[in-house]
């Protein structure tokens, strides 16, 4: 079975601004919203089974009706998003600006049209965040990355990959304080959670883990 996933990638924007900085902010913000897209075409360059060059689409919840006013519900602008990016046969990255958004929950599910066989979920910038009830199978690297995010609650995950499938870590937390990771299964050919550069505060408690290299951590980088 082949699995079509999309790279879905949580991006942070300025939020509006009405001052005579404005649009040095916005210049700003353009040069690092083209940083983080250049990471996002190294990241899947290596997993790319092609020779073609790589066009990403981006995505953006608020192109879909989001109101990101923190009482209005977006569930359906989010699913909307999810819909276009997984129904495209080109890559896609899905934006989601630095807004308070509400949500009820919803299910974002593929196949996708995408001929890439990508797997990956990653979380950056992210604060107040609670991922449960996850399922991921048979990536082509890790499972779930945290990336500089604040208060984390990941639970009741399902992560699993071959025994002798390489680079397939379960959870990496990368520069992230407050996360609490806590009733999951994770069997994959690599670390089950591997924790990096700068992470605070990191709890693991009720982990099933096999059979791959268990908890890995850098001393020098986290507490």
């Amino acid at each position: 079975m082949v699995f079509f996933v999309i790279l879905l990638t949580i991006l942070v924007s300025s939020p509006s601004c009405f001052s005579s900085d404005c649009q040095n902010l916005k210049n700003a913000e353009a040069r690092r919203v083209n940083h983080q897209a250049n990471k996002f075409r190294k990241l899947t360059k290596g997993m790319i089974n092609s020779t073609r060059a790589v066009s990403i689409q981006t995505v953006n919840v608020d192109d879909f009706g989001a109101k990101a006013d923190g009482r209005t519900d977006d569930s359906q602008a989010f699913k909307k998003a999810w819909d276009k990016a997984c129904g495209s046969s080109q890559l896609s990255l899905i934006l989601i600006p630095n807004r308070t958004y509400y949500m009820n929950p919803i299910n974002l599910s593929g196949p996708c049209k995408s001929a890439l066989k990508l797997e990956a979920l990653t979380f950056s910038k992210c604060t107040n965040l609670r991922v449960t009830n996850l399922r991921i199978k048979n990536p082509q690297q890790m499972h779930v990355n945290f990336q500089d995010c604040q208060n984390v609650e990941a639970s009741n995950l399902t992560l699993t990959a071959p025994e002798k499938s390489p680079n397939t870590d379960g959870i990496h937390v990368s520069g992230t304080q407050n996360i609490s990771i806590k009733n999951s299964v994770i069997k994959t050919g690599d670390d089950c959670i591997s924790i990096v550069s700068g992470s605070r505060n990191v709890q693991a408690t009720g982990i099933v883990c096999g059979p791959g290299h268990g908890i890995r951590y850098i001393l020098d980088e986290v507490t």
